[in-house]
């Protein structure tokens, strides 16, 4: 019997009958759907896991055909695509623009430079600066994945109008930096209040 795959219908809760952990263990709040968010019943609901679990379907995409096709990871391929977008680019940029840690990203350029991928060198003006660059075969391997991602992207759009992959674009570019400048805030915060506790424990 083939298997239906079509999406379940999400119910929003009924806070009348609502039972902690029959579905997801959260009532929503009052005033929960006055904003932009659509109703949360469970965690599959949340944009942000929507979009966390779309993002790991395509890396696992991702890593099949890269790997298959071109001996490369998922991680093996960002960095190399962002030394092609990016070059000559600071070792400390590629750390921000990735997300990566500094240990994770110097193993994945070691691994690249051994392939003759990447050229890593320091930077004249300031040898504490580690400069990256795509070498001949780097410069060559990116043209031709890309060029096989792009492809592939065909394919994920396909379900999608012109004017809805246009605005799926839209969308994200508008979301990213916000997302990014959030990220920061949060970030910094927590460092400021954990350096707060410190002193007064010290104190």
């Amino acid at each position: 019997m083939p298997v239906d795959r079509r999406p379940q219908e999400r119910r929003p809760v009924d806070a009348a009958n609502f039972e902690p952990g029959k579905r997801g263990g959260v009532e929503e709040t009052e005033g929960a759907n006055s904003g932009r968010h659509p109703q949360v019943a469970d965690i599959r609901d949340l944009v942000t896991f929507r979009l966390a679990m779309l993002a790991g379907v395509i890396d696992r995409v991702g890593q099949s055909w890269l790997k298959s096709d071109y001996g490369l990871n998922i991680r093996l391929w960002r960095v190399l695509g962002m030394v092609a977008a990016l070059e000559p680019v600071r070792f400390g940029e590629l750390v921000h623009t990735l997300q990566l840690d500094k240990g994770q990203l110097s193993r994945l350029v070691k691994t690249l430079a051994a392939e003759d991928l990447l050229s890593v060198d320091p930077d004249p003006s300031d040898q504490r600066v580690t400069i990256v660059r795509l070498t001949d075969k780097g410069r060559a391997t990116n043209r031709e994945v890309l060029l096989a991602a792009r492809q592939r992207n065909e394919q994920v759009l396909s379900e999608l109008t012109p004017e809805e992959a246009d605005t799926l674009v839209r969308l994200l570019d508008k979301l990213h930096p916000l997302l990014e400048h959030r990220a920061h805030a949060e970030e910094t915060g927590q460092s400021l209040a954990r350096s707060r506790r410190s002193q007064t424990i010290e104190d």
